[in-house]
Formats: C-alpha cells, sequence, structure tokens
C-alpha cells in the first residue's frame, strides 16, 4: 500500500511538471529562421487609438514650461496670457516638462516623448503656444502627445 502511495504521488508529480512545460512552452513558441522585420517602428503617438485602448482626448489650451507652472503658481492664468514661444523655446523644457494650460486652469503634463513633438512643432515659423491636442493620458499621470496644431 505504501508503495502504491509512493508510485502515485511520483506519477503526480510527473504529470505536473509535464502540464508546467506544456504551458510554458506554449506561451512562448519558439520561431526557427526568423528574420527581424522591415516595418519600420512607429512611435507610441503614430499607432492607432486601439493600441491606446480608446481615441485620444481633446484639450485646448496654452504650451507652458514645467519651470514656469511651478514659478506661478496660483498666478498662472494670469501668466498664460502673456506666454510666447519665443519663452518656451529659450528654457530647457526636457529638464522641466512641459504643460498645457487650460482655460479653466487646469493643467497637463506630457511625457518626455510628447516633448520632443511640441519642441519640433514650436520651432516651425507658423507655430503659437496657443494650441489644440489630441493626447492620451498615461499611468503615471503624464499625457501623450497624438496631435498638435495652433488653436482655430
Amino acid at each position: 500500500m505504501a508503495r502504491r502511495k509512493r508510485l502515485i504521488a511520483g506519477f503526480t508529480t510527473a504529470l505536473a511538471a509535464v502540464a508546467v512545460w506544456a504551458v510554458s512552452a506554449s506561451a512562448t513558441p519558439a520561431v526557427t529562421g526568423a528574420t527581424p522585420s522591415t516595418e519600420p517602428s512607429t512611435t507610441p503617438a503614430e499607432q492607432p487609438a486601439e493600441v491606446h485602448g480608446s481615441p485620444p482626448v481633446e484639450y485646448k489650451g496654452t504650451i507652458v514650461d514645467g519651470a514656469d507652472v511651478i514659478e506661478q503658481g496660483a498666478d498662472l492664468q494670469s501668466f498664460v496670457k502673456t506666454e510666447c514661444k519665443l519663452e518656451v523655446l529659450a528654457v530647457d523644457n526636457r529638464k522641466n516638462g512641459m504643460y498645457l494650460v487650460q482655460p479653466a486652469g487646469v493643467t497637463l503634463k506630457f511625457d518626455s516623448g510628447s516633448v520632443e513633438k511640441i519642441l519640433i512643432f514650436l520651432e516651425k515659423t507658423d507655430s503659437s503656444v496657443n494650441v489644440d491636442v489630441e493626447a492620451w493620458r498615461n499611468a503615471d499621470g503624464t499625457y501623450e502627445l497624438a496631435s498638435i496644431k495652433n488653436q482655430r
């Protein structure tokens, strides 16, 4: 009887090991002879909305650098009315970050990838700090830019 229990216990352990192996093998299938993709990779903002789970949300406001958001505090709304593109481009926004200050005073902080896109937009001669943007909210509370254009 004891021998039978040991055999059943050994069989059960072996069966469990095979089941674990089968699950792990099916979760990460081996591909032999695969070549790297020649498809260009896309940045998250260029990917379709389905990747983010929902379409981006539209926001309207003024682009301000992070240092000004901190310095101005309660006076941010009046400061935004005087903000100009040259002032935004004159500071190190890669370190300070960039925000969109909405008319109601709500601020949205952009992620680092979006800061680069905003700087490229602002370097165009016909761009303005008063913009319409489409963005997704990230899990960390920052926003990922999908599109940016001058306010209508």
